[in-house]
């Protein structure tokens, strides 16, 4: 069965692997968005080595033109500067398409390759015959039709590539933002929600700690109260496990066993209780196995004398009653017992006292009769049957069937005599007869 405090501990716990499990996935996730965003540099990066090549490309044909229109070798200064150049671009071009991260197509990359190849032949050329004086001829193979058509082909190349290549870092941008705005929404909303569940679940679990405690404290103060209980009843308790083992022994137990209750713990019952009966002086049969097997309260025999281990014995009257969980499972006994040896010999006492006052009773032929007056009840001798004519059925027990039956002449002295018996310290009275003559003996108990 779950606790409330254990379903507490379980969504906090929930809670802590949903909270962590989101910040991986928003690790995770934040590393394709650094990826992307490495991709987005290397897009401008190539972007750029594209757009410095074009440069270069213009300014070594710019040069050769130059050369060729003026014969000044000036022009041609920086030529081999850019020639280079175009080449290392090219080849940082290559490898953004070697690795699958160029943003320009395959067949318009090559393309490309071809014609900036022809271009860089082309403007060598026209250096060629610049050097050789031969300025008409450079001028002439510029004009010619291959000459311009090669540089229309790699300016719309550029306008081509580039285009192509500032909608794929701007598409690229987008998709960036986007994904990037949607995880760390997201995440926010669902760590926020997570935190704002812990801090319940905290809330909740603090005051179940507090409830728990508070009910902790009530049981500590109820099992003081049932130790200082069990410590003051002036009868012996001895409660056991299923096994027969002694569990607890009250002080009262201690006295009347002669064990104290360090010793007695975890010691069989009967090697601690030790009881036979009072008429055979046999042992009886193991009490808590009694009781466990029929699982209701036993009310054992009272000839029962407990011989304790001072090898004192004592006459004990005893009973014993199960030990159940909630579930209605035995987990033991209970016994309760005490010292009636007194009580006993008083028994006896009074048994023997009535035996000889039957026997007297008996032997005279006086009517020996005792009211008490406490609870009306009247207990006679057999003379009376004889000295008054009534059958035993026909007399009734209290004090109205004396007084119906006296002679009203002597009903007042008699009251008189009664209530001044009541009033004084006398214990006996005399009633006699007009002659003096006593016809009762009353004695005041």
């Amino acid at each position: 069965m779950f606790t409330k405090k254990r379903i507490l501990l379980s969504a906090l716990l929930l809670s802590l692997i949903v909270l962590c499990s989101v910040v991986y996935w928003f690790a995770m996730q934040n590393k394709w968005l650094i990826a992307d965003y490495h991709k987005q540099n290397e897009m401008s990066v190539e972007q750029d080595k594209f757009e410095e090549m074009f440069l270069n490309i213009q300014s070594a044909e710019s040069a050769v033109r130059g050369f060729a229109g003026s014969g000044n070798p000036r022009f041609i200064a920086g030529f081999p500067k850019f020639i280079d150049s175009i080449r290392s671009n090219f080849r940082q071009l290559q490898k953004f398409q070697d690795i699958n991260h160029s943003s320009l197509d395959p067949v318009l990359f090559s393309t490309l390759g071809k014609l900036v190849k022809e271009k860089i032949e082309f403007t060598q050329q026209v250096k060629q015959l610049c050097e050789k004086n031969d300025f008409a001829a450079a001028i002439s193979l510029i004009s010619t039709e291959k000459g311009l058509l090669l540089t229309d082909s790699i300016l719309s190349l550029h306008q081509a590539a580039n285009a192509l290549m500032l909608h794929s870092l701007g598409q690229s941008k987008r998709t960036f933002n986007l994904e990037n705005n949607k995880y760390y929404q997201i995440a926010y909303w669902v760590i926020i929600t997570s935190l704002l569940f812990i801090a319940v679940v905290v809330y909740l679990l603090s005051r179940e700690i507090k409830r728990v405690e508070h009910i902790s404290k009530e049981l500590m103060l109820q099992k003081e109260h049932l130790g200082i209980t069990l410590k003051s009843i002036g009868e012996g308790l001895i409660t056991t496990g299923n096994d027969g083992k002694i569990i607890y022994m009250n002080p009262a137990a201690e006295l009347l066993t002669g064990w104290t209750n360090r010793k007695a713990k975890n010691k069989p019952l009967q090697f601690v209780y030790d009881v036979i009966n009072e008429e055979t002086g046999l042992p009886f049969d193991n009490i808590v196995n009694q009781i466990i097997q029929k699982g209701k309260p036993v009310e054992l025999e009272n000839h029962t004398i407990l011989r304790s281990k001072n090898n004192g014995n004592k006459i004990i009257s005893n009973n014993g009653s199960p030990l159940m969980d909630l579930d209605g499972n035995v987990l033991g006994a209970v016994l309760i017992f005490n010292d009636i040896t007194e009580r006993k010999k008083n028994e006896e006492k009074i048994k023997k006292a009535i035996e000889r006052y039957e026997i007297l009773s008996r032997a005279t032929s006086d009517t020996i009769w005792d009211w008490d007056i406490l609870d009306d009840s009247i207990l006679y001798n057999d003379s009376i049957t004889h000295m008054f004519g009534y059958k035993k059925a026909e007399i009734e027990n209290g004090a109205s069937w004396w007084k119906n039956n006296l002679h009203p002449d002597d009903y007042e002295n008699i009251s008189v005599v009664l209530e001044e018996a009541f009033k004084t310290d006398h214990k006996q009275f005399i009633l006699n007869t007009g002659t003096g003559v006593p016809i009762m003996h009353i004695k005041i108990f």
